[in-house]
């Protein structure tokens, strides 16, 4: 199931009008390390009771720090946070629902954090997602 979430939150990125290269956390594809990208991550799906679940994803920003200036990063976090705070009109509930044969039951942002970690840019938008499985 945490693989079709990415799956799923990459899509929803892409259609949006994300244009920066999306990658997922269970992918085995290389990046170019040398640009700005974004990483798709679900490391935890919980059951909570009957069909309800609740997702934990993580939607990072990261980009050297040496050859992206600061200002092209943080553009580029507002733009993945404004595509999240404007998720209801955005298609995510029919992605989700396609590509991984849930129903979405709304979105909350758990945390949003930026630091420099080895000498790269890095800002986290950890969200948790409801959902709902047919049983």
């Amino acid at each position: 199931m945490n693989s079709s979430i990415e799956n799923a939150f990459a899509a929803w990125l892409v259609d949006a009008g994300i244009v920066l290269p999306i990658h997922t956390g269970a992918s085995t594809e290389e990046f170019d390390p040398e640009q700005l990208a974004v990483i798709v991550s679900v490391p935890d799906v919980e059951h909570s009771v009957g069909p309800l679940h609740r997702a934990t994803v993580n939607l990072v920003v990261t980009g050297p720090a040496y050859h992206t200036s600061v200002q092209s990063y943080r553009e580029t976090a507002l733009g993945i946070r404004g595509v999240v705070d404007e998720h209801a009109n955005s298609g995510l509930a029919a992605v989700i629902g396609q590509q991984a044969g849930a129903s979405f039951g709304g979105l909350w942002v758990k945390d949003s954090s930026e630091r420099i970690e080895e000498d790269r840019w890095i800002h986290t938008l950890a969200l948790t997602v409801g959902l709902v499985r047919p049983v």
